[in-house]
């Protein structure tokens, strides 16, 4: 996969975690993550903690 070409759409209060958030935006794919500052954006990106995400797969 590719880098991601532009910036991401929001900045992470961590730098190193600004590159997946701007792949997960090129890919349009939600993001699951335990990282404290990536979930901090969960009210304005789609990420998921792991184990909510396991429970939405699991009722699908």
């Amino acid at each position: 996969m590719a880098n991601p070409d532009g910036p991401p759409p929001l900045h992470s209060d961590d730098p190193g975690d600004d590159y997946l958030l701007a792949l997960a935006a090129r890919e349009r794919t939600p993001l699951v993550s335990d990282d404290a500052h990536v979930l901090a954006l969960s009210d304005k990106l789609p990420i998921s903690w792991p184990r909510a995400f396991l429970e939405q797969l699991e009722r699908s």
